[in-house]
């Protein structure tokens, strides 16, 4: 359902934003050489989070970039310090069904975002969807514009 009624106000935004393009059957046929493409900057993020790298996390991201769940953290600095306060609670991050979409300059990602860690002692695992828009920066390189994640789902494990 958020994937759903997210995709109409992600493509006006994208049409807002860049000229429309003909579709891409290889995304890699515009890649710069070398630079990561969006779908590995997502690889790259779910490496540094099931690693508990706060900063590689934020580094991701474009510096006034966002992340919003609950709340919404702008730039850098915020998000560092929110991943460290997060991260250390996680064991496990993975992300499943993932969709990816290349529109010119800009690029996203949706899928369902699977968390595994502990609360109180209690293991649990915290299921939700995500959307995550790329942006191509001047030198050829993606970063995370923003982040968006809702609809979380708690469930106890053993």
């Amino acid at each position: 359902m958020f994937r759903t009624a997210l995709l109409p106000v992600i493509f006006v935004a994208l049409a807002g934003c860049a000229p429309l393009n003909m579709p891409v059957d290889n995304p890699s046929d515009l890649a710069v050489a070398g630079v990561p493409e969006p779908q590995e900057i997502m690889d790259q993020w779910l490496a540094a989070h099931n690693a508990n790298d706060a900063a590689r996390l934020a580094s991701l991201y474009e510096p006034d970039g966002r992340h919003s769940t609950n709340l919404t953290y702008r730039g850098r600095n915020e998000l560092e310090a929110m991943f460290a306060r997060s991260v250390s609670d996680v064991d496990e991050f993975e992300a499943l069904d993932r969709r990816f979409v290349l529109q010119g300059e800009y690029a996203f990602e949706t899928g369902i975002a699977v968390q595994r860690g502990s609360v109180d002692g209690q293991r649990i695992e915290v299921r939700g969807d995500y959307m995550m828009l790329f942006a191509r920066q001047a030198d050829g390189t993606w970063l995370i514009r923003h982040l968006v994640a809702g609809n979380p789902q708690m469930t106890r494990i053993n």
